[in-house]
């Protein structure tokens, strides 16, 4: 019996046609390192698009897209209604610019849509191109407590309300981020499986802000998958009370992708 090594070999995918091009790197010499995106290159997979999926079966989808609907719709109503004007206020009187951040971003289509933040940095020509680090010059004070909170991500409601997203799935990344990404993991096209989320698995385990290592993002990638391979309606169930109460400062156990992977074979 072959041996498993990877976290890949762990996570069997229906794959139609072998790798395209060598692999650019040495998947042995990447354990345990910090590699940035800059110095590595990868092929691509193909995907089977014959593979099964739950939310491919239609009731399934029409049940998660009743219950984003219904959620967007309460929450816009009850929270957004008055939570709007007060943060509006607050970044108004922090700094210059617009309320709201819109760019585009990728859905589960591949088709591009508006993507709806409050605006936490100040007004500079790499908003589209560079991901916030860090301790960023370019966030406001504001833009800071909007982000330790996730708050920033609240107008996505309005994305869940038209189709566009839903509550729970992949995180959608910034055009130049995804297509970087894309070059460089394999099965990537597989996150394109269900809509994009507010917050996800991944998100629900601590995993979110920018990352150079490249082995830290192939395993929120391998999340994303698993998500899309394993949904149900007590996966998102999950998922939003761990996000409701990481946003609320409650810390959990640290867990490998690898760990949640095993806990769903």
């Amino acid at each position: 019996m072959e041996k498993v090594t990877t976290i890949q070999d762990k996570y069997k995918l229906s794959i139609k046609d072998k790798l395209k091009a060598d692999r650019a790197y040495n998947e042995n010499l990447l354990q345990n390192k910090v590699v940035p995106f800059d110095n590595y290159r990868g092929s691509y997979y193909t995907i089977n698009d014959n593979y099964y999926f739950p939310l491919s079966n239609r009731f399934n989808y029409y049940l998660k897209t009743s219950f984003d609907f219904i959620v967007s719709l309460i929450l816009i109503i009850t929270v957004l209604s008055w939570l709007i004007p007060v943060i509006s206020l607050l970044i108004r009187l922090d700094s210059k610019g617009p309320v709201f951040f819109v760019q585009k971003r990728r859905k589960n289509t591949k088709q591009l849509f508006t993507c709806i933040k409050f605006r936490t940095m100040f007004i500079n020509d790499e908003a589209d191109l560079k991901a916030a680090l860090v301790d960023d010059s370019r966030v406001t004070r504001i833009g800071k407590f909007l982000r330790h909170y996730h708050l920033d991500e609240l107008p996505q409601l309005f994305n869940v309300l038209l189709g566009d997203m839903s509550i729970i799935g992949p995180r959608p990344y910034m055009i130049a981020e995804d297509d970087r990404y894309e070059s460089v993991i394999e099965e990537y096209d597989l996150r394109y499986k269900v809509k994009p989320g507010i917050t996800g698995l991944a998100q629900s385990l601590g995993e979110f802000g920018f990352t150079e290592d490249i082995q830290q993002m192939k395993d929120r990638v391998l999340l994303d998958i698993l998500y899309a391979k394993k949904w149900s309606v007590w996966m998102d169930i999950k998922i939003v009370g761990r996000t409701f109460l990481e946003v609320l400062g409650f810390k959990f156990k640290s867990q490998s992708a690898q760990s949640i992977l095993e806990s769903y074979q």
